[in-house]
């Protein structure tokens, strides 16, 4: 057990942890090259701190269920996976003036929106939710085992009274926080670059 050992296990786990994590809201902009260069940006921030991203994808969850609870019983089809899309700026509305003016709705704005009468949410099922999402479940799979198997074998050096760097320290702290991102995002679509008008 190296250091190039240590060094390279741990950055396979937080490289791979932290980009297939991101569950980003609908892009601002328009070309794939764009979307990718905010996505590596949110890459960065993640990199930075995991644990900023980690309580903001608390509070979309709690949105997101939020809205299961104020929009069911308007709207039967209504899911925590359409509060995550609405959360993410799925829901916008053009102006009928011509300027092409975009008004993104969060579920806060939904809800109030919708209990007032103002606004129909149109519907989108479930399905095409998913057929949208281009989450790559391979790719979180080996995530995972990694993870795991990198919490099994600090364990078992701490089991075994053997030092722990600090690198192999932080990366648990790292897997700590990717691991409540993905549970709070787990019914959240991922790398959707298309909105519903």
């Amino acid at each position: 057990r190296g250091t190039l050992g240590i060094l390279l296990s741990c950055l396979a786990v937080l490289l791979l942890n932290t980009w297939t994590v991101l569950h980003l809201n609908i892009p601002p902009h328009n070309t794939p090259w764009r979307n990718y260069l905010h996505k590596f940006k949110w890459w960065i921030v993640c990199m930075i701190c995991p644990d900023g991203l980690a309580v903001s994808s608390c509070e979309q969850w709690r949105n997101a269920r939020r809205s299961v609870k104020a929009l069911q019983k308007t709207y039967p089809w209504w899911t925590v996976t359409h509060g995550f899309y609405a959360e993410m700026g799925g829901y916008r509305v053009m102006s009928s003036d011509g300027d092409r003016q975009m008004y993104i709705f969060r579920v806060k704005e939904l809800i109030w929106l919708t209990e007032n009468g103002v606004l129909t949410i149109p519907e989108i099922r479930l399905g095409e939710l998913h057929d949208k999402s281009n989450a790559d479940w391979l790719v979180k799979g080996i995530a995972l085992a990694q993870s795991t198997w990198f919490m099994l074998q600090i364990c078992a050096r701490v089991n075994q009274k053997l030092p722990i760097t600090t690198l192999e320290l932080a990366t648990v702290a790292f897997i700590g926080c990717t691991g409540m991102m993905y549970f709070f995002w787990w019914n959240k679509p991922m790398d959707l670059e298309t909105f519903t008008p």
